[in-house]
């Protein structure tokens, strides 16, 4: 099997992000890449296969495919795509209101070796054409952007991501909706957006289970394959880069910044903070004066 390497995809190290265009699969046969990717089918028809399953795709169909998944188009019929090759982990998203949409964990936060454990990678449609039309122009303007090598192209390509994010959730949301997905990636998501909501409030285990509709014991183990730490923990790394927002508001007090943040007692949040970040809050705030 082949494995994709980022270093022979993404040639400017500022731009995590590359566009491909294809009226047929490049790669035919069975292949892996260290990089996320959203396939969003254009017109045309295949059978799409993954580790686990095989599945009929058509026009509207929008597929994720997370890093060290293994998956092959077969038995094409005219398949036009776009293909949106991504680092993830590498992109500054600007905002915190994006993270907190419903089906962001979903698409972009859970562990890939989870996602192939439990069988699951995301799968939606966009089933309004007007919308359908909206993505295949922004995506054609910035891949001819990107491949003209033209002034500003960087720019070009890495809008066009942004913006083709909320409309990726939107979709995703109403196709979960509407299938009353009930496997525990789904749930699990959902509790990780709950998370996001509420991470300033105390929020126990047992509270967190019941959002991912698990018992206790099975939503721990499950969240610790999924982000690799457990949910009190993925807690307080939220209230830490909360608060490394929140600290660059010079007038906030380092008191009110760890209040804000969800931590009652400023010593414990400084002791943390330190220990995450390497220095102390009030160093930290040092630096963002110089």
């Amino acid at each position: 099997m082949e494995l994709l390497t980022a270093k022979n995809f993404f040639f400017d190290r500022m731009l995590p992000v590359r566009l491909f265009y294809t009226r047929c699969s490049e790669v035919a046969a069975w292949h892996s890449h260290e990089f996320s990717e959203i396939a969003i089918i254009l017109s045309g028809a295949a059978d799409y296969q993954t580790d686990f399953s095989t599945a009929k795709i058509s026009a509207g169909d929008v597929l994720v495919m997370p890093a060290g998944g293994s998956h092959r188009f077969t038995d094409e019929v005219d398949i036009e795509q776009f293909n949106v090759l991504f680092q993830f982990e590498k992109l500054p998203i600007p905002g915190r209101d994006i993270t907190r949409h419903p089906g962001f964990s979903a698409l972009f936060r859970l562990n890939p070796e989870y996602c192939r454990k439990t069988g699951h990678y995301p799968r939606f449609r966009i089933e309004n054409e007007q919308v359908m039309e909206r993505v295949r122009f922004m995506l054609t303007n910035a891949y001819r952007d990107q491949e003209s090598k033209s002034p500003g192209y960087p720019l070009s390509v890495y809008g066009t991501f942004l913006q083709l994010i909320p409309i990726l959730l939107e979709n995703y949301c109403r196709t979960a909706s509407e299938k009353n997905l009930t496997c525990s990636p789904e749930h699990l998501a959902d509790c990780l957006d709950f998370m996001q909501r509420n991470f300033r409030k105390e929020l126990s285990t047992a509270r967190l289970a019941a959002e991912a509709r698990m018992a206790p014991a099975s939503f721990v183990r499950h969240f610790r394959a999924a982000t690799g730490c457990g949910p009190q923990e993925y807690l307080i790394k939220m209230r830490l880069d909360e608060a490394c927002i929140l600290l660059q508001n010079l007038e906030l007090s380092i008191s009110e910044a760890a209040l804000q943040s969800g931590f009652d007692d400023s010593n414990y949040f400084s002791r943390l903070f330190k220990r995450k970040n390497g220095i102390s809050p009030r160093e930290y705030r040092s630096l963002l004066k110089r």
